[in-house]
């Protein structure tokens, strides 16, 4: 989890900057990264075992 934040802190504003410029851009940047982050949370979830939260 610190790799991924310090990496997303340092290329994020890079990353912001060419979705800025275009008209949809704040749009797409959102996407993408609600995109990404429910991919991490697909693997994540992926990796546990299967438990039964509620009986």
């Amino acid at each position: 989890m610190l790799f991924s934040y310090s990496l997303g802190s340092a290329l994020g504003p890079i990353v912001a900057d060419k979705f800025m410029k275009t008209e949809d851009g704040l749009t797409a940047f959102f996407f993408v990264i609600l995109l990404a982050t429910a991919i991490y949370m697909l693997i994540a979830s992926a990796k546990r075992k299967p438990e039964v939260l509620a009986s």
